[in-house]
């Protein structure tokens, strides 16, 4: 679930943040410490979006430290919810889908539609009808997921998705008024 958290930690005081652009340094400085990073009780923090509080700054070890409180977009997956994801690899083991850069999700066969199979020659999983194959993007439903250093992997299903169904305009009719005042 995407989500806008308030969070608080330390950031180091470098001695080039000592200048009139110290606001601008500092949200620099905490959006590259904390852009992209994965944390178990925070989930996957994407984007730090603004600075709310800047606390009193502490000397430890001859370096300065403050408190910041921040905003953050972040992802923190939840079993049974729905997601869009890119295919980036198939295996005949399932499909692999990244979301986010960050969550990568693994869909066992057992968890894709009934009657879709491994095609070796062209690597993808078909039913003769339609396929699952790199690069396209699917709707998946999350069953479990661990945090590990750096990403969050997690098992998923399309099988009890629903699918997004595209309605071409032109083969879209009005109904016609067929009462009148």
């Amino acid at each position: 679930m995407f989500c806008t958290q308030t969070l608080k930690d330390t950031l180091e005081i470098h001695p080039k943040f000592l200048c009139r652009d110290w606001k601008n340094l500092f949200f620099q400085a905490l959006q590259k410490e904390k852009n992209r990073t994965v944390n178990s009780q925070r989930g996957a923090i994407l984007r730090v979006d603004q600075i709310l509080n800047y606390g009193i700054p502490k000397s430890k070890n001859g370096r300065l430290f403050t408190n910041v409180e921040y905003t953050a977009i972040s992802f923190i997956p939840a079993v049974n919810e729905v997601y869009h994801g890119t295919i980036t690899l198939v295996l005949p083991l399932g499909l692999l889908i990244e979301a986010e850069g960050l969550i990568k999700v693994l869909i066992q066969p057992i968890n894709m539609p009934l009657g879709y199979k491994f095609d070796p020659n062209r690597k993808v999983f078909t039913n003769g009808m339609s396929s699952f194959g790199v690069d396209d993007t699917v709707t998946f439903r999350i069953c479990s997921y661990r945090y590990k250093p750096k990403k969050i992997d997690c098992m998923g299903s399309i099988k009890d998705t629903l699918q997004n169904v595209v309605v071409d305009e032109k083969e879209f009719i009005e109904p016609s008024d067929l009462f009148t005042d």
